[in-house]
């Protein structure tokens, strides 16, 4: 336990026994046998979010502390509240009593964001207990009750002492919760970042496999342009349609090299396989005079990829 905490146990165990003996003067037998100790785990309060044993709140003061918790509920997940105040001279760790109360409470459910104020009042003993997910750190805890509850609680002012340290319980969470997105945010924002850079870079690059495919295509449409040039200039007489221009650009764009065995050996090879499946295969003609008969004789197999048994040109 650290100095400051001993210093606000001391404190507060002084300021209840003056202002709270009268009262726990008067405790019945009956009342003080059903102390809870480390092993009676009190149920959650059946209305509201406050179990006070020993009527340290009047019911309007609960009612008042009950509709700012509701409120506070609505405006952040990061903590769910409630109150539990007794009194025992058995509970020797109260963080550890803390902590089983929550659990039997199940406070916070599933989200793990539950937070218990728990007064000990017969020792002074506070602690506020923090479920694993609630947006609250030693630091805030240890303010909370000593800068907060406490003053109230040395005032005898025991309403606004439990209600200003719900509130400030709830504040110090919201702001947690406010940095915790605000980093999220950023984390977010940070893969963003590097998903636009992928996203960036594969559009560079396809920008670019794009721009090398246009521009060899052009490559081969002003190679096949300059034979057809040369066959018109050979032949003055031969007209050349657009579509037949097209069609020999989408050729020769294909069939662009030599085929590695000859052009005559891998002519004659495919006239072979026609002879054994019955099936066309599209010839390599190495200028525009020898590709033009082939396609006024099957258009299909001349345009373009036609039919290519290797599967590439």
């Amino acid at each position: 336990m650290s100095e400051s905490t001993v210093i606000a146990k001391h404190k507060l165990i002084l300021v209840l026994f003056l202002v709270m003996g009268a009262f726990l003067s008067h405790l019945s037998f009956a009342r003080a046998a059903e102390s809870p100790t480390s092993a009676d785990i009190p149920s959650a309060p059946k209305e509201g979010y406050i179990r006070d044993d020993v009527d340290f709140l009047t019911p309007a003061d609960e009612q008042d502390i009950n509709a700012v918790i509701d409120a506070a509920n609505k405006n952040t997940d990061g903590v769910r509240v409630m109150v539990y105040i007794f009194s025992s001279s058995e509970v020797s760790n109260i963080a550890d009593y803390a902590g089983e109360v929550s659990k039997a409470w199940n406070l916070g459910g599933k989200e793990g964001n539950g937070a218990l104020l728990a007064v000990n009042v017969r020792n002074g003993d506070m602690r506020i207990y923090r479920g694993r997910n609630a947006t609250l750190d030693n630091a805030s805890t240890n303010e909370i009750l000593q800068d907060v509850l406490l003053p109230k609680l040395s005032e005898g002012d025991f309403k606004n002492g439990i209600g200003d340290a719900v509130k400030s319980i709830y504040q110090k969470a919201g702001q947690a919760e406010k940095v915790q997105q605000e980093e999220k945010n950023q984390a977010y924002a940070r893969q963003l970042h590097g998903v636009w850079w992928v996203l960036g870079a594969l559009s560079l690059y396809l920008l670019g496999v794009a721009t090398y495919r246009i521009r060899r295509r052009q490559k081969f449409y002003r190679y096949a342009d300059a034979q057809i040039y040369d066959a018109v200039s050979k032949d003055p007489q031969l007209e050349v349609s657009d579509e037949t221009r097209r069609a020999y650009r989408k050729y020769r764009a294909f069939y662009n090299h030599k085929p590695d065995e000859g052009i005559l050996p891998y002519n004659l090879r495919l006239k072979s396989k026609t002879a054994e499946s019955h099936e066309e295969y599209t010839q390599y003609a190495d200028n525009f005079e020898e590709w033009l008969p082939l396609y006024r004789a099957n258009p299909d197999l001349y345009t373009g990829e036609g039919n290519n048994p290797d599967g590439r040109f």
